[in-house]
């Protein structure tokens, strides 16, 4: 499988984000409003996504002006 990347909008917990890290994609950028699901998304994915976490890429609420300069990518999810 080739590798890509994708950005993780409306994240939830991760399911798509699971998928396609199965299938080679890198996520470059994700958003999610819920807290209870940023906590939750945040323990499924620092350990296979950890650039995610280090570099603010994992955002909030992505109708807010600060959360929406997602970096480029192969796909949006």
């Amino acid at each position: 499988v080739s590798s890509f990347t994708f950005i993780d909008l409306f994240a939830g917990i991760g399911g798509f984000h699971m998928a396609l890290h199965s299938l080679g994609g890198t996520c470059v950028f994700a958003s999610e409003w819920n807290k209870a699901a940023r906590k939750t998304y945040h323990m499924n994915f620092a350990p296979k996504s950890p650039a995610l976490f280090e570099n603010d890429l994992f955002r909030g609420d992505i109708t807010l002006q600060e959360n929406q300069d997602a970096v480029p990518h192969d796909a949006d999810i």
